[in-house]
């Protein structure tokens, strides 16, 4: 029997999906657990000191452990309606109005720095700074006692605190659904990167057994969910249950990985969080190396003879980092290696990777059409157009229309023609353009031609507008989104871009780099270079 320790809390959806597991009500593969019971926060303090084998903790607080844990595909909590809200005791139209304001001296309550509630918080209201750490189950008394002036609730909490006579401000889970579309991402179950590779498979299985094994027998953990519920009823207890275990809990999926790989790269823009340069998900592909290509993948050799690959290029990371990580995985075999079509090292997505005699093709796929989602700030510019370079002008926002906004897409549909930005890789007279504007010199830019094919507005909340754009090779966002500004006769500048087309090839299908990089490794075990 393999013994390893395992956090989560006390609150009933975790008692909910655990319960099977600990209680060997469904076969756990020789697995034996010490369960230790703790709030989230102090969950997230343990990770953060990597002291447990397998726990729960925010989405907030993975990413500062993202290099001792990977997260497993079961187990999470993830879902629309489900978010932390904001609650007082009175006037919330006044306190949110205040909590708007650029300097907000407002005591807030919160369930813990590294919970996905303070990240919320901060991304909503990033002028709301006075913060009172509690926790979560005292966040409710501290506001009619007057100890704090707001309080940030989650869990069970959503469903008391009307009864305490308290009023809710606002839903920071609607806000982040508003924003993105995307279910908001709370918490998750890691394991500790240092265990085999099989066995962190072994235990998302187990754990994956266990939650289908709760919803097929909601009832069978009753008295166990009901010992570790304080004095809450059954009544909350089970809709407490089915407001965070649903199917993200069984199974993320491509929806919900898609959720927290937006949350982080939101995060990661707004230096939130660190940058992550893990592969943060459980390697789905570690007995599948065949997937990589809809031909088999056999052997390394199998990269000199051509392969496509899609890789998630990760924020921050130009184009090249990720052809010179690849390069360096294959080393000291020496494999052409390269990509088709740059994205900006503050744009994440697609990146079309061709290796040995694939490479002859990569014009190709150059000039397959693209498409992006994104979000513009509105009220503003940069002369990157983009948050490489710091606003240097700011315009009044207040009179625009969400009306106004949708129709100026409109012409910009068809082709069209655009100036690059001074800041990007063009060469003008064999030198980039980017190195003239960083040294201050003048650039000269020349317009281009480009089709913009489809060009819609997806989420308004001003200054941020979130937009889809479906173009030609060649066709620079940033530009697209500077000109928008011009339309407007305002000023527009781009804070967050990524490519989800290409061609027929999607995001939803590319790997992340270390994936690749892991498997790479793997084939080269297979077959040593010194045989290739």
């Amino acid at each position: 029997m393999t013994k390893l320790t395992l956090g989560f809390s006390p609150c009933p959806n975790d008692t909910f999906i655990f319960d099977a597991l600990i209680h060997h009500k469904i076969d756990t593969e020789g697995l034996e657990f010490e369960v230790f019971y703790d709030d989230v926060e102090t969950l997230n303090q343990k990770a953060l000191r990597g002291e447990l084998d397998i726990t729960k903790l925010s989405y907030h607080a993975f990413a500062y452990v993202a290099d001792k844990y990977v997260l497993l595909d079961a187990g999470s909590a993830l879902g629309f309606g489900v978010g932390p809200l904001l609650i007082c005791k009175d006037d919330p139209e006044k306190l949110i109005s205040n909590l708007k304001s650029q300097i907000s001296n407002l005591s807030i309550g919160i369930p813990g720095k590294y919970t996905t509630a303070n990240f919320l918080l901060g991304l909503a209201f990033p002028n709301a700074t006075n913060k009172v750490e509690l926790v979560f189950s005292d966040i409710e008394n501290a506001v009619l006692d007057g100890r704090v002036d707001i309080g940030l609730i989650i869990h069970e909490n959503r469903f008391t605190y009307q009864d305490k006579g308290l009023k809710k401000i606002i839903d920071l889970g609607d806000y982040w659904e508003q924003q993105t579309g995307c279910p908001i991402p709370l918490g998750g179950i890691v394991v500790n990167r240092g265990l085999p590779a099989d066995l962190q498979h072994k235990i998302n299985r187990v754990l994956r057994r266990s939650v289908e094994f709760a919803f097929e027998n909601p009832k069978s953990g009753l008295d166990f969910i009901r010992s570790h519920a304080q004095e809450m009823s059954e009544e909350v207890m089970y809709k407490h249950i089915e407001l965070y275990v649903n199917k993200y809990s069984v199974d993320l999926g491509a929806e919900g990985k898609k959720a927290i790989k937006l949350l982080f790269d939101t995060a990661l823009e707004k230096n939130i969080i660190p940058e992550i340069r893990e592969e943060i998900f459980l390697n789905r592909n570690q007995y599948k190396i065949s997937e990589i290509n809809t031909k088999s993948v056999k052997s390394i050799t199998d990269f000199s003879e051509g392969q496509l690959l899609l890789v998630n290029k990760p924020y921050k990371w130009t184009s090249f980092d990720v052809v010179g990580k690849l390069r360096n995985a294959f080393k000291p075999l020496k494999l052409k290696v390269g990509h088709a079509g740059t994205l900006d090292p503050l744009a994440t997505g697609l990146l079309i990777i061709c290796t040995g005699k694939m490479t002859k093709q990569i014009d190709t796929f150059q000039a397959q059409e693209k498409e992006y989602t994104g979000t513009m700030i509105l009220g503003a510019t940069t002369p990157s157009y983009d948050m490489e370079t710091e606003v240097d002008q700011k315009f009044d926002i207040t009179q625009i229309t969400d009306e106004q906004i949708k129709a100026a897409c409109e012409q910009f549909i068809g082709d069209i023609q655009q100036y690059p930005p001074a800041h990007s890789a063009i060469k003008i007279d064999g030198e980039r353009l980017y190195e003239k504007a960083r040294r201050g010199e003048e650039v000269e830019k020349r317009l281009r031609p480009v089709t913009i094919t489809e060009f819609e507005i997806t989420g308004i909340a001003l200054p941020e507008v979130n937009f889809r754009v479906v173009c030609s090779k060649g066709t620079y966002i940033r530009s697209l989104i500077h000109d928008f500004g011009k339309v407007l006769n305002n000023g527009a500048y781009l804070s967050r871009l990524r490519r989800t087309r290409s061609g027929n090839y999607r995001i939803e299908d590319a790997f992340e780099v270390m994936e690749l990089v892991n498997i790479i490794r793997e084939l080269k075990m297979i077959t040593p270079i010194s045989e290739v």
